[in-house]
């Protein structure tokens, strides 16, 4: 059964993310995508990341909020991710507007799926602290670093 659309809840939003990654075509380099950033998202959702942010789909970037409802709106905070399988690295980034790529705030690439959830965390910690500051910290972001 398909996830709403558009998604009512946070780990919802999530579920549709998985069904989006699901349709992409089954060639050698959309496999790599696929098995490495569902594998970090496995990862977060297994840290329970999936309650406190929504996730959402920009091309093939992941793109995650603290957003109540669907569709962030220009100078909205957000963090987008991507892996490139050619290069074998993940990409993140934290940025304000909807071309995530073309103008980020901040943005690192690093290789391996433990290494970008960590990087991942941090960026979620970032966009936590400066969205949501009047609410505690999640507890699976306090070991990040920031």
């Amino acid at each position: 059964m398909r996830v709403e659309f558009p998604p009512p809840d946070n780990p919802s939003s999530w579920a549709h993310v998985f069904e989006i990654i699901d349709e992409y075509p089954h060639t050698e380099y959309w496999r790599a995508y696929k098995a490495n950033v569902k594998e970090v998202l496995d990862r977060c959702i297994a840290e329970n990341l999936h309650e406190d942010f929504r996730a959402g789909t920009s091309l093939n970037d992941i793109v995650f909020s603290t957003a109540l409802k669907h569709g962030l709106k220009r100078g909205e905070p957000q963090v987008a991710f991507s892996y490139t399988p050619k290069k074998e690295e993940f990409y993140i980034a934290y940025a304000t507007r909807a071309l995530i790529w073309g103008d980020p705030i901040s943005l690192e690439t690093i290789s391996g799926v433990e290494g970008a959830h960590a990087l991942l965390k941090q960026y979620l910690l970032r966009l936590w602290k400066e969205t949501k500051p009047e609410l505690p910290i999640p507890p699976e972001l306090l070991s990040s670093k920031l």
